[in-house]
């Protein structure tokens, strides 16, 4: 399993974006790690039709994103600025040549702090794992978040 690496304290105190966790991921997350006990399958009753899938570990996984083949299955996330009012990112996807991976838009545009944006990730291999990278990279910040496809697990996770 691959990780985002070690923490810089001073780059963490100023991350520029920051990935949106609700209750739903972390519910999700907990499903998929502990199993559907009583109470959290009372819980995941009324979560969202698209995150009840057998094995979703969601966004609680924090920036990481998990795929699977077939490739046309898509994930979305959310980030917020909490950089500079006014930013540009550019995606930067780092993956073996026997990944191909797809996000879109390819560039999030802030114009105020506290603003949110939603991306999508897609993509699929032919090996059994495979790992790579996402960046997004601006001016000042560069949030990288590690990408794992593995074949035979569905939808990716993200």
């Amino acid at each position: 399993m691959t990780g985002a690496g070690h923490i810089n304290p001073n780059k963490a105190a100023d991350p520029g974006l920051v990935y949106d966790l609700g209750v739903t991921d972390y519910a999700c997350y907990i499903c998929a790690t502990l199993g559907d006990h009583a109470w959290i399958g009372d819980a995941r009753a009324q979560l969202e039709p698209g995150l009840q899938e057998p094995g979703h570990a969601s966004a609680a996984e924090l920036p990481d994103h998990r795929g699977a083949t077939p490739a046309d299955r898509r994930r979305s996330r959310t980030v917020t600025n909490v950089g500079p009012a006014t930013s540009a990112y550019t995606v930067k996807v780092r993956t073996p040549t026997s990944l191909v991976v797809r996000v879109l838009p390819t560039t999030l545009v802030f114009s105020m702090a506290g603003e949110k944006k939603t991306f999508s990730v897609s993509g699929g291999d032919q090996q059994e794992v495979v790992e790579g990278s996402l960046r997004w990279v601006s001016d000042k910040h560069v949030v990288r978040s590690p990408v794992v496809a593995v074949v035979g697990l569905g939808a990716p996770h993200l």
